[in-house]
């Protein structure tokens, strides 16, 4: 695992910078940017699938974890948010998937993702 400490602790600052983006698009929607938003979204979506890729490369030699069970459901809860900007989603209803499933979700998964990654850094 000592040749992938690099990736796993940037992967655990992109998940931390994907957090930021989210809660910047949120801030953005809330100060009337909505327009705005949607490239940053589009980030943070590259940003997720990043992780997720390198994730693959050592995914099988860490403890049992919940990165895959979280990962589906922030998947899912992203896709509900693309289906909503491309079917003209109002302001609100983005902003609300946001804020209620989105960030929550993205949460859990980064926690489970550092709770899993962690050990190695200390080691």
């Amino acid at each position: 695992m000592e040749k992938y400490l690099d990736v796993m602790r940037r992967t655990v600052e992109l998940s931390e910078t994907g957090l930021e983006g989210l809660e910047h698009m949120k801030q953005q929607i809330e100060e009337g940017y909505f327009e705005q938003s949607l490239p940053l979204f589009t980030d943070v979506i590259s940003a997720y699938l990043e992780i997720e890729k390198s994730l693959s490369l050592f995914s099988d030699e860490l403890s049992p974890n919940q990165l895959a069970a979280t990962g589906q459901q922030l998947s899912a809860s992203i896709e509900t948010v693309v289906a909503a900007f491309e079917k003209g989603g109002g302001r609100e209803s983005i902003y609300d998937l946001l804020n209620s499933r989105v960030i929550p979700q993205y949460r859990v998964w980064q926690e489970e993702l550092q709770r899993c990654l962690q050990p190695y850094f200390i080691s």
